[in-house]
């Protein structure tokens, strides 16, 4: 044999073994399609892929067609999805690793007319807290709303809100871009062991207050739909008990979720669009609460110390504080619902009011801003005003005890010039002690 056809041959002979795997060896590196959402839905409707071995880059068949690739990474694919109809066989083509065994994707029927069907959802305050622990009081209980509404263009080309009865809107879990999923709430919290005693609400493992849940979580008669509001002509899923950790155990304070409209006729899914569901429970108190620590020094108490617990060792000492000072016992009725005595919006869910007891104390804001509004000291507690220094949010008195360094609610191009206090005031204003416009003050209580 000649050289040259000796060295062609070796060549051919060394790529196939490395770029072309054969038999049970192409079987085990071909693409894998392990999830496909939504898996149904119309022209244009982006669909997420997830799985393994896509490569960096290929193509998605939707039977003979190709859908457009909006993003590509060897676990995750976002296209939407081409011209057609019926129930097609959807396959990913890698360039490295071959195509992979097909999934049915169900294209959608037109629904009345209308074309073009949009999802916009968003959460509404732009972060929610929740307590880390139950055990010993709670502030703040697993509860995200979501609010949404659908828009779809009608054949005189105009833009038309669809409401109740037309569509119906679902939540499900969506993994983000570093593969972090969240569909569970159970087994991260003690949430559920407590909820009757604090709240005096009787609840099932995993139901939020309101009566949703996560959607793995969530029983044949409760599925995590939207209820629509008649009032604000929007969709909305209020009281999601999502916590910060994802399935992986890890902390996630940005989680996703997919909200899907649906035909209320047939039950296709027409859009959907991926929401941030932000839930952060970083509203330590250890800084101060902690034995030893500022607030926790006075030698006539018997402060809480507990190494192998130290986040209830330190909510311990906050009711071990207010009952020295206040004359309460509520040390000895744990769990303690805060909202019980001072008044909280965001608890109000029937929205009645404050109570007569309630009528008696500070709400929650103007009793926790105005106890502690003199005593940060090494924290700053002050508007950014123009021509002086930046306020950074990691010096900011509000990131004592709201989200936080490791959440960094403080963030985006708002805070490079202003702070909360440049329109809250300073925390004195927000707890009532004076007035922060003529008039008035912060709670709007006189």
């Amino acid at each position: 044999m000649k050289l040259r056809h000796f060295l062609v041959l070796s060549v051919s002979l060394l790529a196939s073994l490395c770029f072309w795997p054969s038999g049970a060896a192409a079987e085990k590196s071909r693409p894998v399609i392990e999830s496909l959402s939504p898996e149904g839905g119309a022209v244009g409707v982006l669909v997420t892929i997830g799985g393994s071995h896509f490569g960096s880059r290929g193509q998605v068949a939707f039977g003979a067609r190709k859908g457009k690739i909006v993003s590509w990474t060897d676990e995750r694919i976002e296209v939407t999805a081409p011209k057609g109809k019926g129930s097609v066989k959807l396959r990913v083509k890698s360039r490295r690793y071959g195509t992979s065994k097909p999934k049915v994707f169900a294209y959608a029927k037109p629904v009345s007319g209308l074309l073009n069907v949009k999802v916009l959802a968003n959460n509404d305050l732009g972060m929610h807290c929740v307590d880390e622990s139950f055990k010993v009081f709670s502030i703040l209980p697993p509860y995200n709303v979501v609010n949404a509404q659908v828009v779809a263009q009608g054949r005189d080309g105009k833009p038309k809100l669809l409401g109740d009865g037309q569509v119906e809107l679902r939540y499900s879990p969506i993994a983000d871009a570093t593969g972090s999923i969240n569909s569970t709430s159970l087994g991260k919290s003690d949430f559920w062991d407590h909820v009757a005693q604090a709240y005096g609400m009787q609840r099932a493992p995993g139901q939020g207050l309101k009566g949703l849940y996560m959607p793995a979580d969530a029983p044949a008669d409760a599925p995590p739909v939207f209820s629509w509001n008649p009032t604000l002509n929007l969709f909305s899923a209020e009281g999601i008990p999502i916590l910060p950790v994802d399935a992986a155990g890890r902390k996630n304070r940005y989680p996703l979720m997919r909200v899907t409209a649906y035909d209320s006729a047939s039950g296709t899914a027409l859009g959907f669009v991926d929401a941030v569901l932000p839930v952060s429970e970083e509203t330590t108190c250890s800084t101060c609460h902690a034995k030893g620590a500022p607030a926790a020094v006075d030698p006539a108490i018997a402060w809480a110390d507990d190494p192998a617990d130290p986040q209830n060792a330190t909510r311990l000492n906050i009711l071990k504080l207010h009952d020295a000072k206040k004359g309460t016992d509520l040390e000895h009725h744990q769990p303690v619902l805060c909202a019980s005595c001072h008044y909280s919006p965001a608890l109000d869910l029937a929205g009645a009011g404050p109570s007569e007891i309630q009528k008696q104390f500070p709400t929650l804001s103007a009793a926790l801003h105005a106890n502690h509004a003199d005593k940060m000291q090494s924290a700053k507690d002050q508007a950014n005003l123009p021509g002086q220094p930046v306020v950074k949010p990691e010096e900011q008195a509000c990131y004592e005890c709201h989200p936080g360094r490791s959440t960094e609610c403080l963030r985006g191009a708002m805070t490079a010039t202003v702070t909360c206090q440049n329109c809250h005031g300073d925390m004195a204003a927000v707890g009532a002690t004076h007035p922060l416009t003529a008039g008035g003050d912060a709670n709007g209580l006189r």
